[in-house]
């Protein structure tokens, strides 16, 4: 019985060291796999031109508004000083 166990349990070392060795070799092999760098450096640059086009965007939008916002005062401005005519 002890010398069933044993082997049993020199078994599973045995695939267990194998199963290590393909794991290490899956790694070796997806660290060396460089097809997906190019997505990923294409996806930090699309990112980087969404937040530039985003600040832009923001950044005029807030320009136009004062552009209005002062326009709107003149207009008022003009109106309440115009002369009543009756």
């Amino acid at each position: 019985m002890v010398s069933i166990a044993c082997r049993d349990i020199q078994k599973e070392a045995f695939n267990y060291g194998k199963g290590v060795g393909k794991m290490r070799q899956l790694m070796k092999r997806f660290a060396k796999d460089e097809r997906g760098v190019s997505a990923i450096e294409y996806a930090i640059l699309a990112a980087l031109i969404v937040g530039a086009v985003t600040v832009g965007a923001v950044t005029m939008g807030t320009n136009v508004k004062n552009l209005f916002v002062k326009g709107n005062a003149q207009v008022n401005n003009a109106v309440t000083k115009a002369p009543a005519t009756n």
